[in-house]
């Protein structure tokens, strides 16, 4: 199953991790996901620190939420068809970061961030969030549903760029079509 392959399936106590890898200081994640339920509370990608402090997280809190460091925000509810998400993050300076949400292609949000995401290996997760309790690393925050598509990209996708992925661009035409062709600016924007 799966919006165009196979869906990890999430069932509210289960996650996923994926390779440690440092990302630039301007990336962007698209992902496609399927809740099971609206309640609020769900992890659907994040970094986080070693003691569970979040570095990155996508999610749905209170309307779908992206944070970097402490500071985030929420737009727009969640509903439980599939629904392609995009996070682009593009450093700003050394204390503050840009951070956009887009959903089926629409942005959705648009905030400055106080914070940066640093160079940091830790894992990225699937499916749940990590907190700090009394300095160790707990799982929480577990979603709910099916994750499908997840792609991680140097620099912030273009508008255009975003729709050719949510029209179901290949894959394994990746990276012929976004890195390879792709200019960016030194602050991480799409020229081509």
């Amino acid at each position: 199953t799966g919006k165009r392959g196979q869906a990890l399936h999430f069932n509210g106590s289960s996650y996923a991790t994926l390779a440690r890898q440092s990302l630039p200081e301007s990336f962007s994640i698209s992902l496609w996901v399927k809740p099971s339920s609206t309640a609020h509370g769900q992890a659907f990608i994040g970094k986080s620190d070693s003691s569970g402090d979040d570095i990155v997280l996508l999610g749905y809190y209170s309307g779908i939420h992206a944070k970097i460091q402490n500071d985030g925000d929420s737009a727009e509810s969640i509903t439980t068809n599939w629904q392609h998400l995009v996070l682009t993050v593009a450093k700003v300076n050394s204390t503050q970061t840009d951070v956009q949400i887009y959903r089926d292609s629409k942005r959705i949000l648009h905030k400055r961030c106080n914070g940066t995401v640093g160079n940091s290996t830790s894992l990225w997760t699937l499916g749940t969030d990590w907190d700090n309790v009394n300095g160790t690393a707990t799982p929480s925050d577990y979603f709910t549903g099916e994750i499908d598509e997840v792609a991680f990209f140097d620099g912030v996708l273009s508008k255009k760029e975003i729709d050719k992925i949510k029209n179901g661009i290949n894959v394994s035409d990746y990276e012929t079509s976004f890195e390879t062709r792709a200019t960016y600016t030194s602050d991480g924007r799409f020229l081509k």
